[in-house]
């Protein structure tokens, strides 16, 4: 069986967009936070950033777990299938 482009293509996954917003979420808190706290101190958004850190952190940490998992099962699925083709 040939292999088309359109097989070696693969679209970003879930599991690597989730990541990508998930950092991108932490470090916009932490900018913020860091922001409310030396630039414009601000007791509401210093609050609100401490808040919205912590959840970023919480997200960072589900999403990391859920990109291993999908990365071990890429990998599983990647060495059953050169399995098969050498028999």
């Amino acid at each position: 069986m040939e292999l088309s482009v359109e097989d070696n293509l693969e679209v970003s996954p879930l599991a690597s967009r989730a990541l990508f917003a998930s950092i991108k979420f932490n470090i916009f808190t932490f900018i913020l936070l860091l922001f409310s706290t030396h630039v414009i101190y601000d007791p509401v958004l210093r609050e609100y950033a401490k808040v919205g850190f912590s959840y970023a952190n919480t997200i960072l940490v589900f999403t990391i777990i859920f990109y291993l998992l999908w990365l071990i099962q890429s990998l599983m699925s990647n060495l059953k299938n050169i399995k098969e083709r050498r028999k």
